[in-house]
């Protein structure tokens, strides 16, 4: 199934996730458009990032502390199985992704893996719409200012 009408599916299945104003479509297509400015220089995995793009915060129950979301994507990932165009290692990052992406730290091993870091300095650079400053010690790149750089489209980082 394409992306287009798997977003369709969700907005049918959890239509005030995908109309939450803080944690909906915006925020989603903000996610995207980061994850894949990061995926370009890292050579992460594009579809990894833009199904977890859609995805991570789809099974929110509030727009507040929530913090089973992204376990309960992870269970959704297992319902949507047969409509995601993945593999099943990419279905298994994406689950990975979504189910550690609000507690995940800097440093811990699942960070080594670049499309897992794309997935979360994605999110995590989109933190200021709820009130939160950008903390560069929570993203997952070792100089911060090479994200200035990514997503200002300026130059490739030089040590990841």
């Amino acid at each position: 199934m394409p992306l287009a009408s798997l977003i369709e599916r969700i907005n049918k299945e959890r239509p005030a996730n995908v109309g939450s104003f803080l944690h909906g479509i915006d925020h989603w297509e903000r996610v995207h458009a980061n994850g894949m400015r990061l995926c370009a220089y890292f050579n992460a995995d594009p579809d990894v990032i833009r199904h977890f793009a859609y995805l991570h915060d789809s099974c929110r129950l509030n727009e507040g502390v929530d913090p089973g979301h992204g376990s309960r994507a992870a269970m959704y990932i297992d319902e949507l199985r047969d409509d995601i165009d993945l593999d099943d290692s990419q279905i298994k990052l994406l689950k990975r992704a979504c189910s550690g992406h609000t507690h995940v730290n800097p440093g811990a091993k699942a960070g080594l893996d670049i499309t897992l870091a794309c997935c979360w300095n994605a999110d995590r650079l989109d933190i200021d719409r709820v009130g939160i400053p950008l903390d560069t010690n929570q993203l997952f790149i070792r100089n911060a200012s090479d994200l200035v750089n990514i997503l200002a489209c300026k130059s490739k980082p030089q040590n990841y």
